[in-house]
């Protein structure tokens, strides 16, 4: 720093002795930063002085420099969460001598989230001076999504080989704090048949790391088939004691719109004994639901009228308890008839016929007649046979439980109604019992016996 020396001036006119008296440095010395206080005294040779002073300041308009700044920096992101970067500190120096002060907007040690972020530090000298270093961090995410896809399992729709299906929002979650992207190669509330059918989803970031998951959805069918049977009757073979049956295909259908598996305890195209037999079929799904109908199968000796309309059996074959019209009169179809009062004797009356050997029956027909104003029938009656013309064996029809049937019989004069046994029986003569008819007082009956005509069986006569 250079001036100039100050002048003195005394009324001695002579030149005051002048000295600076404050500081060692002088005009031409180095300064330091800020303000120094130049002072000089003037003494006459009276001893009288003057004081003169003035400051010089110097100002530091330099800004401070930076010694050391971070490098940039990239990585990968911690797993599971935010990633910690740290750096070296920053060095800077100024020229005051002084070490500055540095300050960073983001501290070393801290978290930082995916992507670019910039950093900038400030070093202040102790003008104001200020010098500023930038470095960059960069963290990338590589790390998949968290994808968890539960499985589900449901049951088919009442008839329905599928189900509709919806399972909701998939819960994916992502490091990165967003949600991530997810599709399936199958929609929710979408139809799914019956089985196990796989799902697979995909969840991506929004950095493009995916993760991949897998799902079942289980459709139950726990529907049985629909299984349909008819009962089947049948003739026995001709002078056999059976028949060989074939019913068919029996009907069965599923909601699975495929055809049950059907079985019986019966084989079709078996022999049947004659009589009644229940066979039992089960119908079941390809998932093992399954459903049981059963039928019967009634195989009867025959159904082969034996004479009555015909005459094969004799007028003397035939006979009743008692007669308004003689019992020969009773033939199905015929001119004549049998008729009855109904209150004439303590026990009901009854008509009956001889076939003339034993053999199975399983039926007879009725009928009413009557001319027009006298018409008359039977409206209730029950059936006995015999095997011995000694009538010490009467059996009743009865039915499972052993009771005696009673028959509905005729409604007109002319149709005939066909009335089958439970079960065929082995008999040689039938008789009909007349319980009720159209007049509360009198009843008529023509009749015919079926069964197996000409098949001997043990008379015991």
């Amino acid at each position: 720093m250079m001036w100039d020396e100050p002048e003195a001036t005394d009324n001695s006119r002579i030149q005051p002795i002048t000295a600076m008296v404050t500081t060692q440095l002088t005009s031409g010395s180095a300064f330091p930063i800020g303000r120094t206080i130049i002072s000089y005294t003037s003494v006459d040779q009276s001893g009288n002085s003057a004081n003169c002073s003035f400051s010089v300041i110097i100002s530091d308009a330099e800004a401070p420099s930076f010694s050391s700044c971070p490098n940039n920096q990239s990585m990968n992101t911690d797993l599971g969460g935010r990633t910690v970067v740290t750096w070296n500190a920053t060095e800077a120096i100024d020229n005051s001598g002084e070490a500055p002060t540095a300050t960073c907007n983001r501290e070393s040690g801290s978290e930082f989230q995916i992507g670019h972020t910039k950093v900038s530090c400030t070093a202040y000298d102790g003008s104001g001076n200020n010098a500023t270093c930038e470095f960059s961090i960069t963290i990338f995410d590589t790390e998949p999504p968290e994808f968890n896809c539960p499985n589900q399992s449901q049951n088919t729709e009442p008839n329905k080989p599928f189900a509709n299906v919806t399972w909701g929002d998939l819960h994916a979650s992502d490091n990165s704090g967003e949600m991530p992207h997810i599709t399936c190669n199958r929609e929710s509330e979408s139809q799914f048949n019956i089985g196990r059918t796989v799902v697979s989803c995909e969840a991506v970031d929004e950095s493009g790391n995916y993760a991949v998951c897998s799902f079942i959805v289980e459709i139950s069918d726990t529907e049985p088939p629909e299984l349909t049977c008819r009962n089947h009757s049948q003739k026995i073979v001709p002078n056999e004691p059976f028949a060989t049956v074939t019913w068919g295909d029996l009907h069965a259908s599923d909601n699975s719109g495929e055809m049950p598996h059907i079985t019986c305890d019966h084989e079709q195209g078996s022999k049947f004994n004659i009589g009644r037999t229940v066979v039992s079929c089960k119908a079941e799904d390809g998932s093992g639901n399954n459903a049981v109908c059963n039928f019967t199968v009634d195989i009867f000796a025959c159904n082969d009228p034996l004479g009555m309309e015909n005459g094969d059996i004799p007028d003397g074959n035939i006979q009743a308890s008692s007669s308004l019209y003689p019992a020969q009169g009773g033939r199905l179809n015929g001119v004549s008839k049998w008729a009855t009062d109904l209150h004439a004797a303590s026990i009901p009356p009854w008509i009956q016929a001889d076939i003339g050997y034993a053999t199975n029956v399983s039926a007879v027909i009725t009928q009413g007649s009557g001319p027009v104003g006298l018409e008359l029938w039977t409206t209730s009656f029950k059936v006995s046979t015999f095997l011995s013309t000694s009538l010490n064996d009467e059996v009743f029809i009865t039915d499972q439980h052993g009771a005696v049937v009673i028959f509905p019989g005729n409604v007109d004069i002319s149709s005939e109604v066909i009335t089958t046994f439970p079960e065929p029986v082995n008999a040689r003569i039938v008789r009909i019992t007349c319980l009720d008819g159209s007049d509360s007082f009198y009843a008529t009956l023509r009749f015919e016996i079926l069964g197996c005509k000409n098949e001997t069986r043990d008379a015991r006569n």
